[in-house]
């Protein structure tokens, strides 16, 4: 009875630290000061902590028969976990639930696994789980990331930004007394204020009313499984690429980018839960994905991004939209890592002779995916890159970030030979060179690159330029320039690759 009381009670407070903070201030707010490390389940166990302690909450809990500290500890162990309250905004948003929340609690059971028990489920509800983690993906999609709530989120973000030195709220977190007190009652003291000091946030609020909020003029979804850049990387790309955009400024426009995953970044959440069959409800057991349906997701990670312009002028959001349209392009491009595996296929059989590693690093990026025993050492990467071809784009860019771990002189020798090797056909044949040095300025930021003449010099002194400044740089400036030549040219990267290396 104990452990179902701490159990209901974790359950009730396990959102007080969010819930008491103005409009549910995510942990990396701006207004929270970055040498505090705040979680909104911290907080509630620090709330929980001052509430039982104010209101005398020790006695009554011995009186309905929780055994203190131990079940006090037990029950902030449980608020410090997770726990989502996606049926509760399926109802109020009117958005269809299918997942059996009672159903899956029904069928939950604790067995042994390795020397550790784990929560398990029936195997016949693997289903309703997969429903689960679909309808939290469905409600980031169209509620939670709306870009009309997060226009309005971003609005609510700069105003307390701008009020934070006048309206004490980041010290708040420390004291659980003051901490109670704080309600998002903060909108309509800084709205209804008449204080100089706070007009820049009172004209935001006033916009928020007045529905004149910030537009958004891109959105994109952008694969992130394999090209893992941060979210703080990912957005100071999309501001930089705005800030160079003629007649555009980066402090005109907000740019969010989320992460969307199944929970568990880009890792299929089920593949780490066990199951029991009913003939044998004892012993724990996986199931991979494929026997499963196969008509699941592949991918189980995305990056959201969302431009938001903050001035209302027509020309800025007409500039402001060509400018992410231009950039969404670019990440359009067929991305460097299959090009490479396609066009480096005779050298990679060459010389990888032992890729038992590399099949057990791929197998560990695709736990549920069936891989074949290198049956020939003198055949297995033939036998391998059979596989790859079989499988698409997804496991050959595995294949490309496994080389990159494992083999990164090799992945870089290839790419510098080919730049190299193929330096007499480039200088030729490429005409537009400077949508070339740009890309590769972006990826070599703290190398200056060479003034080239590109209104009066010819294309092939443009490239002739750009080689001899390669050429005096490290290799890796050359592996740069590689992949730009992939993500730009990656039809003549792979016809040049077809054909004989000349001879310098």
């Amino acid at each position: 009875m104990t452990e179902t009381s701490s159990v209901q009670i974790a359950g009730l407070c396990h959102d007080l630290g969010e819930r008491r903070t103005p409009f549910t201030l995510p942990c990396e707010h701006p207004i929270i000061p970055e040498s505090y490390p705040y979680r909104h389940e911290q907080a509630s166990v620090q709330m929980f902590d001052h509430l039982v302690q104010v209101n005398a909450l020790e006695s009554v809990m011995k009186h309905y028969g929780l055994v203190l500290p131990a079940d006090l500890e037990f029950i902030k162990e449980l608020i410090n976990g997770p726990l989502d309250s996606r049926p509760q905004d399926c109802y109020h948003l009117g958005i269809q639930n299918n997942f059996d929340y009672e159903r899956s609690l029904k069928f939950a059971r604790v067995c042994e696994v390795e020397g550790r028990k784990h929560i398990c489920t029936r195997d016949k509800e693997v289903d309703n789980l997969y429903n689960m983690f679909h309808t939290r993906n469905g409600l980031h999609r169209r509620a939670y990331q709306h870009k009309v709530s997060n226009a309005i989120e971003l609005m609510i973000t700069e105003a307390l930004v701008k009020a934070k030195d006048y309206i004490k709220m980041s010290e708040a977190i420390k004291d659980m007394e003051a901490y109670s007190k704080l309600t998002d009652n903060v909108f309509d003291k800084i709205l209804n204020s008449t204080d100089p000091n706070l007009t820049g946030a009172r004209e935001i609020l006033e916009d928020i009313h007045c529905r004149k909020l910030y537009k958004c003029v891109g959105l994109m979804y952008i694969e992130n499984q394999l090209n893992k850049k941060t979210k703080d990387v990912r957005q100071k790309e999309v501001e930089e690429y705005l800030g160079k955009w003629p007649g555009l400024s980066k402090d005109d426009f907000k740019v969010l980018v989320v992460d969307m995953t199944y929970g568990m970044k880009d890792k299929n959440p089920i593949d780490c839960m066990h199951f029991y069959s009913k003939e044998n409800p004892n012993k724990a057991f996986k199931i991979p994905k494929d026997r499963v349906s196969q008509l699941l997701p592949e991918k189980f990670s995305e990056q959201l991004i969302q431009v938001f312009c903050t001035k209302k002028e027509e020309q800025t959001l007409k500039e402001g939209k060509k400018c992410f349209e231009e950039w969404s392009k670019r990440q359009r491009c067929s991305p460097p890592a299959v090009p490479f595996v396609d066009n480096n296929r005779g050298e990679l059989i060459k010389k990888l002779t032992d890729i038992q590693y590399v099949v057990n690093a791929l197998k560990e990026k695709f736990p549920g995916k069936e891989f074949p025993s290198i049956t020939s050492p003198e055949k297995q990467m033939e036998e391998l890159y059979s596989f790859l071809d079989s499988e698409g784009d997804a496991v050959k860019s595995a294949f490309f970030t496994v080389l990159s771990e494992k083999e990164p002189h090799l992945v870089k020798e290839l790419a510098v030979g080919f730049v190299d090797g193929k330096k007499e056909k480039l200088i030729k044949t490429l005409t537009h060179v400077k949508p070339l040095v740009d890309a590769l300025e972006d990826k070599v930021q703290d190398i200056e690159l060479p003034n080239i003449h590109y209104d009066s010099d010819s294309s092939e002194k443009q490239m002739e330029d750009l080689y001899s400044f390669l050429d005096s740089e490290v290799q890796a400036v050359k592996s740069a320039f590689y992949t730009v030549l992939s993500e730009k040219e990656p039809h003549l990267v792979r016809y040049l690759s077809w054909i004989e290396t000349p001879q310098q």
